[in-house]
């Protein structure tokens, strides 16, 4: 018995019209215009490459920075309410058992604007790593894409810099 064996189908794919304007665009261009794209694309590349970096330890030693100053808040806040104590072995003076309102209002508000700046340098480093991404891609939808987060990434920087000054304001 013969059996029948069915052919699948074959799709035609359409073209979009961006993806033809795109591609005669290409095809009209001469092998000289090209080379100057090309080298143009090098240059910001290598630009951009150097940026990336540059956010990239910036966000670093800002992080740093703040986890720092985050984990020695108590240290601070002591030097900006009560002075220095000197370190001298003849005097062993009791520390006191509870801490003042002042002090542990200052001690949080110290840890909250380092907490803000954390992540704030973080979210800058990020930024300079999605930066360096696209360095090595060389893909115009993937930069764009990159470009528009870089764009919220400031927006988020400027808010969180707002919101850290009204915390300093308080320390005053």
């Amino acid at each position: 018995m013969p059996v029948a064996v069915q052919q699948p189908k074959i799709k035609k794919v359409k073209k979009d019209k961006k993806v033809k304007k795109q591609n005669a665009a290409v095809k009209s261009a001469t092998p000289g215009e090209i080379e100057i794209v090309q080298e143009d694309v090098v240059k910001y590349s290598s630009r951009l490459h150097v940026t990336s970096a540059v956010f990239i330890a910036l966000g670093a030693i800002g992080a740093a920075g703040s986890a720092y100053h985050g984990f020695n808040a108590r240290r601070t806040a002591t030097k900006l309410l009560g002075g220095h104590q000197m370190n001298n072995t003849d005097s062993h003076e009791a520390k006191p058992e509870f801490v003042s309102s002042d002090m542990f209002a200052l001690v949080d508000n110290i840890r909250i604007i380092s907490t803000i700046l954390f992540i704030t340098f973080m979210s800058i480093a990020c930024m300079g790593k999605m930066a360096l991404r696209s360095t090595h891609k060389l893909k115009a939808k993937f930069s764009n894409r990159v470009f528009k987060r870089s764009i919220c990434r400031v927006i988020f920087v400027i808010f969180m810099m707002k919101f850290a000054r009204s915390y300093i304001k308080e320390c005053k």
